[in-house]
């Protein structure tokens, strides 16, 4: 959702499959390049693979407690979405503990350790760990939120103005003129209808000329998604709908989404122009009238 449908759907092929498991092998042992530098972007392994959780790097900058390296599966956070926390194991041994992640000058994530960082580790390999669990929650509770901004937008007309994702409760904020309380049981129904449907997920890139031309892409009104390289990635639920957005997803389909005592959500409460998205042990999708 940082930034979507009208386009031609097709399945995944096998090659396709084979490919993107490639990817997300490669994301445990691309090797980190020689000569690399804090003013080169850095290569952001999770674009490839959503749930790459590990890779070995190699440190090319040290600013205070932040730790740059030329790749990274660490999300920095963007669109609603928080930064990813976990682990830096460096080859002396020792652990550093990542609170956070920011994006910074020249398109560098940098990393933001719990204490100091000398910069003597600079040039050191390391390997870097995602909080594999937390990553997951928001990658799921990111991917439901696609298929509630679009039917938002399809049947209602409806635009985001705000998401705030997170490892219990989810909330996303839209210019909806003359909502009620009644729409919750309809989108109840038409949310759970898509999430059963077993969709499969994909990513993809196209230039950023052609995703100009793209309205149906865009879910917000004012922030666009991010442009790298002349380029603007691409989420698309097969069947269902793309749009531009560069955060983490659900890894490959729906399943287990829709109605099962484990996976599901609910509206707890709504406001005229806040909408608050829950996904606990239940399945409903419940809406009552804040006061």
């Amino acid at each position: 959702m940082d930034g979507a449908a009208g386009i031609s759907w097709t399945a995944r092929t096998a090659d396709q499959c084979q490919i993107i498991g490639q990817n997300r092998r490669n994301c445990h042992r691309m090797l980190p390049c020689e000569g690399s530098n804090p003013t080169q972007p850095t290569i952001r392994l999770y674009w490839e693979a959503d749930h790459c959780f590990e890779t070995e790097a190699r440190v090319v900058g040290v600013e205070d407690n932040a730790i740059a390296f030329d790749r990274t599966c660490f999300y920095p956070g963007g669109g609603g979405q928080p930064s990813d926390t976990g682990t830096v194991t460096l080859n002396s041994g020792e652990v550093l503990e990542i609170a956070s992640a920011r994006l910074g000058l020249d398109q560098v994530v940098w990393h933001v350790a719990n204490g100091l960082v000398v910069p003597a580790i600079i040039g050191q390999s390391a390997k870097l760990s995602v909080n594999r669990e937390r990553r997951v929650a928001l990658a799921r509770h990111h991917t439901v939120l696609h298929v509630l901004n679009t039917i938002a937008l399809r049947d209602y007309a409806a635009w985001i103005t705000g998401v705030q994702i997170g490892e219990d409760y989810s909330r996303i904020d839209f210019k909806w003129e003359g909502y009620s309380p009644s729409v919750c049981r309809e989108l109840e129904n038409k949310v759970n209808t898509v999430l059963e449907g077993n969709h499969s997920l994909e990513s993809y890139y196209i230039p950023e000329d052609e995703f100009n031309k793209r309205q149906d892409l865009l879910r917000t009104l004012e922030v666009k998604p991010p442009v790298i390289g002349g380029r603007v990635r691409v989420v698309e639920i097969v069947g269902f709908d793309a749009q531009a957005c560069g955060g983490t997803h659900a890894c490959s389909c729906l399943r287990g989404f829709g109605r099962h005592p484990h996976h599901s959500f609910t509206f707890p409460s709504f406001q005229p122009t806040s909408h608050w998205l829950r996904l606990p042990s239940y399945v409903l999708l419940k809406g009552q009238q804040v006061t």
